[in-house]
């Protein structure tokens, strides 16, 4: 008894499945769904694009000849006979380069796809009628039509050049319709990729995206030194290079406080201690908080020299938040952030 191997039961097709990392590409930039588009029908050339601008110049001067020349008898025929020419045109440039020259019109009919010859409401009765009424007519034919069969006529002709002027822009259709989706689908991995950005941005800094609660509110301090700095609300402003209070030198416990003017939340204080000397006066430094102005809450506190102290802890409630040195000295700061 022989072990039986544990891939034999595995489907075939598995082998040839293209991987996930590979579906996913595909899914993105289109690349296999072009190549297929191609093959199934190629673009067309220039010569093509040629024939088919005639097949559109021509449709349209036959509805300005059937609209313009309402009283003219023949103006029925006239119409026929421009879009025989349009339609020819039209099928031509289906053959992608266009008939070879010893090819004629007759040919070009016998060769036209009989799905595509599908008469209208109102015009001839079958399609092989549509292929005959296109292989041999002319002006002189449909001239000596009746007035209904002349209006068949064009109607018919009329009918089979949008017909295949719709067949050649279809292959132009889909390639436009894949490249969109391409674009559109890029620009999706583009915001994704946009977005686990910014989420790795909020996440290591998440107060900065949350916004800033002290921007334009009012502070005061415990005492002023009055050389420098900026007056309240403040925080930057000419003459301002290290720093934009300055309390007094001989205070015993030197503060700056913010009102926040209502109940904040508050979870994150940033700190920039003044640039160009003395960080030294700035600790030890405690924030604290305050909802009514007189009982006060410590929430965090610096005993080491900083340049720059971001400072997180549970998120509080407050309307006051106050920075204050814990010894006798001066508190002078180039700026303070308060977050929620």
């Amino acid at each position: 008894m022989t072990e039986s191997d544990p891939h034999s039961n595995r489907d075939p097709s598995d082998a040839q499945r293209p991987g996930l990392g590979k579906r996913v590409l595909e899914w993105f930039w289109r690349a296999e769904s072009l190549a297929r588009q191609r093959r199934l029908l190629p673009p067309a050339g220039e010569h093509a694009q040629l024939l088919a601008r005639r097949a559109r110049v021509s449709a349209e001067v036959a509805s300005v000849a059937y609209t313009s020349l309402p009283l003219e008898p023949s103006h029925e025929a006239i119409a026929s006979e421009l879009y025989r020419q349009s339609a020819y045109w039209a099928a031509c440039a289906l053959l992608r380069d266009g008939p070879a020259p010893s090819v004629d019109a007759a040919a070009v009919w016998d060769a036209l796809d009989e799905r595509l010859l599908t008469p209208p409401e109102g015009g001839v009765a079958t399609p092989n009628e549509l292929r005959q009424l296109a292989r041999t007519g002319s002006f002189a034919v449909f001239a000596e039509l009746s007035a209904d069969e002349q209006q068949r006529a064009r109607l018919s002709l009329s009918q089979l050049t949008q017909t295949l002027l719709a067949k050649f822009d279809e292959g132009g259709a889909a390639l436009k319709s894949i490249r969109a989706q391409r674009i559109w689908r890029l620009l999706l991995l583009s915001l994704l990729i946009l977005g686990a950005v910014q989420g790795v941005v909020w996440a290591r800094d998440p107060h900065w995206q949350r916004g800033e609660l002290s921007a334009g509110k009012a502070w005061q301090l415990s005492s002023t030194y009055g050389i420098g700095g900026c007056l309240s609300p403040e925080q930057h402003c000419p003459g301002n290079t290290g720093y934009f209070f300055h309390t007094g030198m001989n205070d015993q416990s030197p503060w700056i406080e913010f009102d926040l003017a209502s109940l904040q939340r508050v979870s994150t204080v940033q700190v920039e201690n003044r640039q160009d000397c003395c960080e030294e006066r700035a600790v030890p430094l405690t924030v604290e908080v305050s909802r009514d102005h007189q009982l006060w809450q410590s929430v965090a506190r610096r005993d080491a020299l900083f340049s720059t102290w971001s400072v997180s802890f549970d998120a509080v409630s407050a309307r006051w938040v106050r920075l204050r040195v814990l010894k006798p000295s001066a508190l002078h700061l180039h700026s303070v952030r308060i977050y929620p």
